[in-house]
């Protein structure tokens, strides 16, 4: 959906560029495939999408300039560090989209907790990568927000 919101914007976001997007979910990896193919958005670029584990990526280290992480981490309790690991290790730039438990409010904490989503810190980010930018993006929900951060990977 990342991508598809770029071209959306600019038909030519992917000019000399390639992408590679994988889900868990192979329903939601199919259909995103099927999005792109109905919109004739895969024609002319290098784009692959396929389905795929965050805790286990296949590509060597730092094979990719950037990885994107959007509303992943907070759905994988247990396996939050591994795929951070992996994230920050097969790119030289990460842009993570996700809440952080610290920069929560009140109301965010108590939702986070209840639901037994991951509580996501920002150590848990500079164990694999420099902190370049944060910044907090209200969603319009006033339970919680994300943070929009972007790191140097070690």
């Amino acid at each position: 959906i990342v991508l598809f919101t770029a071209l959306q914007i600019n038909q030519n976001f992917l000019d000399g560029k390639s992408w590679k997007g994988f889900d868990f979910s192979v329903a939601a990896a199919i259909n995103c495939k099927t999005l792109f193919e109905n919109y004739q958005l895969t024609k002319k670029s290098d784009i692959e999408i396929y389905n795929g584990d965050a805790t286990n990526i296949h590509y060597d280290d730092k094979a990719f300039d950037v990885t994107v992480c959007n509303s992943v981490l907070d759905q994988i309790k247990y396996e939050k560090l591994n795929a951070l690991s992996e994230m920050m290790r097969v790119a030289k730039y990460s842009i993570i989209r996700e809440p952080i438990i610290s920069r929560q409010s009140i109301s965010g904490r108590i939702h986070f907790k209840k639901n037994d989503y991951c509580l996501l810190e920002v150590e848990d980010i500079e164990k694999f990568g420099e902190i370049i930018s944060i910044e907090d993006c209200p969603l319009g929900d006033p339970t919680y927000l994300h943070s929009l951060i972007l790191t140097k990977n070690y």
